[in-house]
């Protein structure tokens, strides 16, 4: 019986997450990723040329972490991080998860104070596609608004502007 038999995904051949599905330890930290699907979700994202989607979208993010919350980022970025170095020689698979790790701050700290924890969770327990369709709907909403009064949009105030050339 192979390693990976009880992962809910089986290495499909246009998976490109495959190779590392097929050769990891059941014991290994990404299995978790694995059995949660997080895997399949980025590789139909890139698949279906939608892993950029994300960057059209403007938003405000929390800017001042507690210790708990950037401990907790700083977790996301590393996990994130390191899958992809051990995909450095499977360019797109390694791509798509350096592409993530630059859209986590638009998926993780988008949110209220109060849930950028619980949002770090589900992103290290693997519910990605949650927190993607949740920032994406925040995202259309944040565009509707904006496109049906274009003047709600906040501008910086000259003392704002002031402090952003001085630095």
């Amino acid at each position: 019986m192979p390693q990976n038999a009880d992962f809910n995904s089986a290495p499909a051949h246009d998976n490109i997450f495959r190779h590392l599905i097929s050769s990891l330890n059941p014991d290994d930290p990404s299995v978790t990723w694995i059995n949660a699907g997080t895997l399949d979700f980025l590789n139909r994202l890139e698949r279906d040329g939608r892993l950029f989607e994300l960057r059209a979208f403007t938003s405000p993010t929390a800017t001042v972490l507690n210790d708990i919350q950037r401990s907790l980022f700083k977790d996301c970025v590393k996990k994130t991080f390191t899958m992809a170095g051990r995909l450095d020689h499977e360019k797109r698979a390694c791509e798509a998860l350096r592409q993530l790790a630059r859209t986590l701050q638009l998926l993780l700290l988008t949110h209220s104070k109060m849930e950028i924890r619980a949002a770090c969770n589900k992103f290290l327990k693997g519910e990605w596609e949650s927190l993607w369709n949740k920032c994406m709907g925040k995202g259309h909403a944040r565009q509707d608004k904006l496109a049906a009064n274009p003047l709600s949009a906040s501008s910086r105030t000259s003392a704002q502007k002031d402090a952003m050339a001085q630095k």
